[in-house]
């Protein structure tokens, strides 16, 4: 006899293990044929196989390839939709989703759905699918293959977490979401292409990927978790939009971790201009119309050696410049209020370039926590005209003739 099927197709959530397995038998051990035969359906085994078959062979589908047969479906609330949610009846190995499951669209591959299948080789996806869910192929240790089609808009948490076989992604431009770990513990991942519509890269991505070299990140990418890359040792990365686009990306953390053997771990292109570099000296002009730097922006930027903020800013966040070991002045305007906790740690040959004076200074909210490089730098009050420098000792700078800084002696 044939193995209870768990397909949502029979609405047979009694049939299912809570990994969707197959070969559990059911409510009053009826087998996937008897309750397809309750179904109102008629014929014998071969005729109930013929009909698991049949998706595989009809005109919804335009795999150029046979597509995989007994894979475990379920419907999608709400919609005319089914999404893949296991390996079913089918055989591990190479497999090919179909683009539709009893006439209606296969649009998901849902959470958990071939997750820890060691012995899944490759997987090709329908360009039906829109979504590949959380932990979908995480720890597929022998999975060495997989085409995601131009149709995918999200990749979600740790959906090829721990997949060892892979070595290259190419993640198209379809795709605005790469869920939180979605490709972390990829030992043998040496190349990663993303599209270029990508907007969100969430939190310890690509963490772990130890034989990862080089990624490119689009201009389109508006926010990056924390860790992204961390532990991904000799990596370099490119940022192919310029300083006006970095400038609008949120940060929740560092790229990487900076725990001892992890310095260096990553090099940053801006450009193709290196910023993580202290070997090089690479400045920038900042945008006018910023009014915040945010947090991590400019973190380990070790090849920045100034900088001038612009008039504007009111916000300076957490570990904005925090490890910048080279950064010797920074200009800052008098409308900052506030500046976030180890904004300038580290940067222990700092100079500041105040637009204010010292009681302005002296109202800005600073957190104090490891910003001693800030609070203990040499610190300038501007003073426009010689004449009106004070007598009292202190120290006072202006623009001079090229606009550069200079020190009222």
């Amino acid at each position: 006899a044939i193995a209870c099927l768990a397909t949502s197709a029979f609405a047979l959530s009694s049939c299912e293990s809570e990994k969707g397995e197959q070969g559990i038998q059911g409510e009053a051990g009826k087998s996937a044929y008897e309750i397809w035969l309750e179904n109102g359906h008629s014929g014998t085994e071969e005729d109930f196989l013929n009909w698991l078959k049949a998706d595989c062979n009809d005109n919804n589908n335009n795999n150029e390839e046979q597509c995989t047969v007994g894979l475990h479906y379920q419907p999608i609330a709400g919609k005319d939709e089914y999404r893949v949610i296991g390996l079913g009846l089918a055989s591990r190995g190479d497999i090919i989703i179909p683009s539709a499951y009893k006439g209606l669209p296969v649009t998901e591959i849902g959470a958990n759905a071939f997750e820890g299948e060691t012995y899944l080789m490759s997987i090709k996806i329908p360009d039906s699918v829109i979504s590949i869910g959380s932990h979908a192929f995480s720890n597929c240790k022998d999975l060495t293959e997989i085409i995601i089609p131009d149709s995918v808009s999200t990749i979600g948490d740790s959906a090829f977490y721990d997949c060892d076989g892979l070595t290259g992604i190419a993640i198209p431009d379809s795709v605005t979401t790469i869920g939180s770990s979605a490709f972390s513990d990829c030992d043998n991942l040496t190349s990663v292409v993303i599209g270029d519509s990508v907007t969100t890269i969430g939190s310890f991505a690509f963490a772990n990927c130890s034989s990862l070299t080089s990624i490119t990140i689009p201009d389109s990418v508006t926010l990056i978790g924390e860790r992204v890359f961390s532990r991904c040792r000799g990596l370099s990365i490119y940022y192919v939009g310029n300083i006006e686009t970095w400038c609008n990306i949120l940060f929740h953390g560092p790229f990487a971790d900076l725990t001892t053997g992890e310095e260096g771990s990553y090099n940053l292109y801006i450009n193709n201009r290196l910023v993580t570099d202290s070997k090089f000296i690479v400045n920038f002009q900042l945008p006018n119309n910023l009014t915040e730097i945010k947090s991590y922006a400019f973190f380990k930027f070790r090849s920045l050696t100034s900088v001038e903020i612009p008039d504007g800013v009111t916000t300076i966040g957490d570990s904005a410049f925090a490890y910048c070991n080279s950064l010797r002045s920074i200009i800052i305007p008098d409308s900052v209020t506030s500046i976030g906790e180890e904004a300038f740690y580290f940067c222990y040959v700092l100079s500041v370039y105040y637009k204010g004076t010292a009681r302005d200074w002296e109202n800005i909210s600073i957190d104090s926590y490891s910003n001693y490089h800030l609070i203990d730098a040499t610190r300038y009050y501007y003073i426009e005209n010689e004449a009106d420098v004070p007598t009292d000792g202190g120290n006072y700078w202006h623009y001079n003739e090229n606009g550069e800084i200079e020190v009222w002696a």
